[in-house]
């Protein structure tokens, strides 16, 4: 089980990827499936990712 680890901001064109670890993406409580919009918000220094 692996509820954190290692990220990576990617530039790309102008935006950015976020890159989460494999160890991260899956873990079996981690909460999106492959190609699923979210919601990104930034809040001060973290930014927050949600299923729509």
């Amino acid at each position: 089980m692996a509820s954190y680890g290692k990220g990576r901001v990617i530039p790309h064109r102008g935006s950015v990827y976020i890159y989460v670890s494999k160890d991260v993406s899956n873990d079996s409580s981690f909460p999106f499936n492959k190609n699923e919009d979210v919601k990104v918000r930034v809040s001060g220094k973290k930014i927050i990712i949600e299923k729509q």
